[in-house]
């Protein structure tokens, strides 16, 4: 019954519930919970440390223009960045994050922090390589 490694899947709380606890415990549970109202115990519970270690990975991969975005240009940074950090907080104690409107905000504001890096990398790539132009004029 136990699956820590890959998750239960996509479930209400409940449903879990069903699955792992005996029916004689069955009686304690409340059966209107739909999820863990902790983001990290319920993507833990859905999809396991498998699917857990590929959410950070991901993550982890878009940190290089994130961190560039704050560091090149934070004024443009701050309103997403503070989008995104409230809800990471609130989803701390409640499911804010698994309602389709919570998650669209957060996509918005990863994607705005992700674009905004990008575009200050890509800003950077070419004001520091010189243009052949340039230098045959020297």
């Amino acid at each position: 019954k136990e699956r820590w490694f890959v998750g239960y899947g996509a479930a209400f709380v409940t449903h879990v519930f069903a699955q792992v606890l005996d029916p004689a415990e069955l009686q304690y549970t409340d059966p209107n919970i739909r999820n863990a109202h902790i983001i990290i115990l319920q993507l833990l519970m859905q999809w396991g440390v498998m699917g857990c270690v590929i959410i950070v990975a991901t993550a982890l991969a878009f940190a290089g223009n994130i961190w560039t975005a704050l560091t090149k240009k934070p004024a443009q940074a701050v309103l997403p960045l503070a989008v995104l950090i409230t809800m990471m907080v609130h989803s701390l104690v409640s499911g804010g994050f698994f309602y389709p409107y919570s998650t669209v905000v957060g996509i918005i504001a990863f994607a705005s922090l992700e674009g905004i890096g990008w575009k200050a990398r890509k800003e950077e790539r070419n004001l520091t390589l010189p243009s052949p132009v340039a230098a045959e004029q020297r």
